[in-house]
């Protein structure tokens, strides 16, 4: 079996150039230049990354990980990995314990890993049940894959995990950098639609080396996550300046700012009927502190987060908070456009709060 037949792979066209209003023509490039730029990358650049010590987190028995596992997952005990000799749940206890084997080289990236590891654990173990199963699918599912899929995906999770309990500017990062990786994923299948079928006789092929390959390529340049990850692959390839210049070709046209902007609307239009009803990627009351502090949010105004009867037309037909949701925050497209572009582009010079 290959790792290929464990990752879900579908062809993707490449969509016309986005179609901008023209009250945006000016605001959607500006923001976008700065998302897919250096500063909105929320690693660490290697020189002033301090060790992630293990010991800060606490540490649970591999028994309380099986028993959670299957708690979310019936018969996870039985899931292989891509060789079907090793049951995935044994491989998630020996890199939360000790991380992955890839990484035994690079002292630096190994620790990031075994911190990210119980770093998800801890949120696992404290998340609803709904909410953590997802997150716990997809890393059970990594582990049928090669170990470059397995560093990405526990990067990917514990960056969405983490970032629930930082600043609103960097619950506001975490959905960026997610999105990020779900155009990584559709510029990789554009370019190689055939590469699902490579079998592990030719690894340069696969799927996820290609997106280590690229991911090298312009991932400084684009501020995506795992560069110095994707490094340590060993079965990434040299892409050439040809490639390099039509994966950027590729990437930007499928990155859509309204698609974003849509994105994080919806996630703070969610209705719910009572507290905690429903899972947020952005605490709205962390977006209600932002925007009620003038000496955080630009210039931005603050009134504009809350339902406005008199322009009930830009949040679209039929769109309206439930009754007693009317005070809580409520975006319009609009009004998303603007946060964003007050948190990241009235002064791009600060850029250290990005960092995780």
């Amino acid at each position: 079996p290959t790792e290929q037949q464990n990752l879900p792979y579908k062809s993707v066209t490449l969509p016309e150039p986005e179609s901008i209003p023209e009250s945006y023509k000016q605001l959607y490039p500006k923001l976008k230049s700065f998302l897919l730029s250096p500063e909105s990358c929320t690693d660490l650049p290697a020189s002033s990354n301090p060790p992630l010590s293990p010991s800060t987190t606490p540490l649970y028995t591999d028994i309380q990980i099986h028993q959670f596992l299957q708690s979310q997952i019936p018969g996870v005990q039985s899931i292989l990995d891509r060789t079907q000799q090793n049951p995935v749940s044994d491989l998630i206890c020996l890199t939360y314990r000790n991380g992955l084997p890839l990484y035994s080289t690079f002292p630096s990236l190994q620790i990031h890993i075994i911190h990210a590891m119980r770093q998800i654990f801890v949120k696992f173990f404290t998340l609803p049940p709904p909410t953590s199963k997802k997150y716990v699918q997809r890393l059970v599912d990594c582990f049928k894959a090669c170990m470059a899929e397995q560093a990405r995906v526990i990067d990917s999770i514990y960056g969405t995990l983490s970032g629930r309990d930082k600043s609103f500017k960097n619950q506001i990062l975490a959905i960026v950098d997610s999105y990020k990786e779900n155009i990584l994923d559709q510029a990789t299948n554009h370019l190689n639609p055939d590469s699902w079928k490579i079998d592990d006789s030719s690894p340069l092929q696969q799927i996820p080396h290609l997106q280590s390959a690229y991911r090298v390529a312009i991932g400084k340049e684009f501020g995506l996550r795992g560069v110095k990850a994707a490094g340590a692959d060993p079965n990434k390839r040299v892409v050439s300046k040809e490639e390099k210049d039509k994966l950027k070709e590729v990437y930007e046209r499928l990155f859509s700012i309204k698609d974003l902007i849509d994105i994080v609307t919806k996630d703070v239009n969610q209705q719910e009927k009572k507290e905690g009803e429903v899972e947020r990627l952005i605490d709205v009351t962390s977006l209600e502190k932002w925007a009620g502090n003038s000496e955080e949010n630009g210039g931005f105004d603050g009134y504009s987060i809350f339902w406005d009867e008199d322009k009930k037309q830009e949040y679209g037909e039929g769109v309206r908070p439930l009754e007693q949701n009317v005070y809580k925050p409520f975006l319009s497209h609009s009004v998303t456009l603007n946060m964003l572009l007050s948190l990241f582009c009235t002064s791009t010079t600060n850029t250290q709060e990005t960092k995780q």
